[in-house]
């Protein structure tokens, strides 16, 4: 992910959303992302508690993992398009706000891994941004005027439908 200025530029697909003439975007591999998770709590004597797929909880385009680790309980975020990952305080049933969080130690696990982009709390509570919205397609940028996200956590990890 390219990053003028320290700004994240997020690759066009991000949101998920796509005109029908249009190829979709990519999709990420869950099961390795579960795998690594897995891994990553027992390489911290953590466990996993809960895992949620994409596609168990529409309209969200990210799978999350919640590890409990021994002085914390972090979620996981994985894009489901791009190997973005974020880290989060858990997510309530039905609630739509995510508090993202740094996982040093978890993230530097997941770094380990050599196939995600690991995002900070700072990096996700970026204001959007014209040049931060620069790649997305037109479709993308329609979505962004409906939901109007402030930060681009809220569109790298988004509730949209």
């Amino acid at each position: 992910m390219p990053k003028p200025n320290d700004m994240i530029v997020p690759p066009r697909g991000i949101t998920g959303f796509w005109f029908y003439k249009d190829a979709p975007p990519p999709k990420t591999n869950e099961r390795d992302f579960r795998a690594c998770c897995h891994a990553a709590a027992q390489q911290l004597q953590g466990t996993v508690v809960a895992h949620e797929h994409t596609a168990e909880h529409y309209p969200r385009n990210f799978a999350v993992t919640t590890i409990q680790l021994p002085c914390e309980t972090v979620s996981v975020l994985l894009n489901a398009h791009f190997p973005f990952i974020a880290m989060s305080q858990p997510i309530a049933k039905h609630e739509t706000a995510i508090n993202f969080v740094d996982a040093p130690a978890l993230a530097e696990e997941f770094r380990g891994f050599d196939c995600y982009d690991i995002l900070s709390a700072s990096e996700l509570m970026q204001r959007v941004t014209k040049e931060t919205l620069s790649e997305l397609s037109d479709a993308e940028m329609n979505q962004v005027k409906y939901w109007k996200p402030k930060t681009i956590g809220e569109f790298i990890f988004n509730f949209w439908d």
